[in-house]
């Protein structure tokens, strides 16, 4: 048996081609002797390009914890499955357990953030009239 000090925690996201996708990442994930600590809802999403002929497929991720030794033996059994298309197992980074917000979120005070645009030019600002006369000139 592995010893608890040995596992680490690992993310892996899973192209699917059919809902039932699902169930097999979780079932390679059960075999391979992880533990899932967490699990995003797989949704459809429309690909860039076909993969293995096909225009769209299901994502999920998962963040679960396993030995180093069971990751290279689930990678080569998710690459022979035909219902994976692509798949990516990667280790978090430390301190990455709560995904950071990004500017389009809200955060916590319910009022959007606000972010300093950076001026170009340094000078003051001008008057519609003044700003419609150099446009002029620009576009001559």
């Amino acid at each position: 048996m592995v010893e608890e000090s040995n596992k680490r925690i690992y993310e892996a996201a899973f192209l699917v081609k059919g809902t039932e996708g699902e169930a097999v990442c979780e079932k390679l994930l059960g075999e391979s002797g992880a533990t899932i600590i967490l699990k995003k809802a797989f949704t459809a999403v429309r690909l860039a390009y076909p993969i293995k002929r096909q225009e769209s497929a299901f994502l999920g991720v998962f963040q679960f914890e396993a030995s180093p030794d069971s990751v290279a033996p689930l990678r080569e059994k998710a690459s022979l499955r035909a219902d994976i298309l692509r798949f990516l197992i990667v280790t978090p980074p430390l301190g990455a357990s709560k995904p950071e917000s990004t500017p389009r979120e809200t955060p916590e005070g319910g009022k959007p953030r606000e972010e300093a645009i950076p001026r170009t030019g340094g000078g003051e600002a001008l008057s519609n009239e003044a700003l419609e006369e150099t446009l002029e000139k620009i576009l001559q």
